[in-house]
């Protein structure tokens, strides 16, 4: 799937996603597919690297749109929901301004 699908395909989540133990989110997942599945981000983007295979993604189709989620799979923690995009670019805006040198 390109990259214009995986946007046009709405985020499968409105609420916390551990996929351990093996959960179906995609008609083609199966439990001895990888432990990180495409399926599993579509409509989604990577807004920022945390380091260590952590992410934070923003939500750009589906339910949950507009969100800004932590991809904690790397960690065993899943995918979880977070603030409204604003509101988390209000806060990061924030730090950044009060952080000497930012």
């Amino acid at each position: 799937m390109g990259r214009r699908g995986r946007f046009a395909v709405p985020f499968p989540h409105t609420e916390r996603f551990q996929p351990w133990p093996e959960l179906e989110i995609c008609a083609r997942h199966t439990p001895d597919d990888e432990s990180f599945d495409p399926c599993w981000f579509t409509g989604s983007m990577v807004l920022s690297e945390l380091g260590c295979d952590g992410f934070l993604r923003l939500v750009v189709t589906g339910e949950a749109r507009g969100q800004v989620w932590s991809d904690d799979l790397a960690y065993g923690e899943g995918l979880n929901p977070g603030p409204q995009f604003r509101d988390w670019y209000l806060d990061w805006l924030a730090r950044e301004v009060s952080t000497p040198g930012g």
